[in-house]
């Protein structure tokens, strides 16, 4: 059951698919990391999600062949909505 208020918080926030084709991509180097969607890097590897016009940027060392749409969500309290992931993701 899904408290009254975080449908009242999930009510008052939006979400959205994103236009854009996202790929995922292990890189040796990254040029502009601020034009990619994400760029994570751990002592083993770096991990870029980005366009594909954006793997230009990219030392690929390898490139994961599917390719992904991302939804933005932007919870209109994030720090205290509790149930929340699971409540927009049960429907999918």
């Amino acid at each position: 059951m899904i408290p009254e208020s975080t449908r009242a918080i999930i009510a008052a926030s939006r979400v959205h698919l994103l236009p854009e084709v996202y790929r995922y991509a292990s890189a040796s180097a990254v040029r502009h990391p601020e034009r990619h969607r994400m760029v994570h890097r751990d002592a083993h590897e770096t991990t870029v999600v980005t366009t594909e016009e954006g793997l230009l940027d990219l030392d690929v060392v390898e490139l994961n062949q599917d390719r992904w749409r991302l939804f933005d969500i932007a919870c209109a309290n994030p720090f205290y909505c509790v149930g929340f992931i699971n409540a927009i993701t049960v429907p999918m």
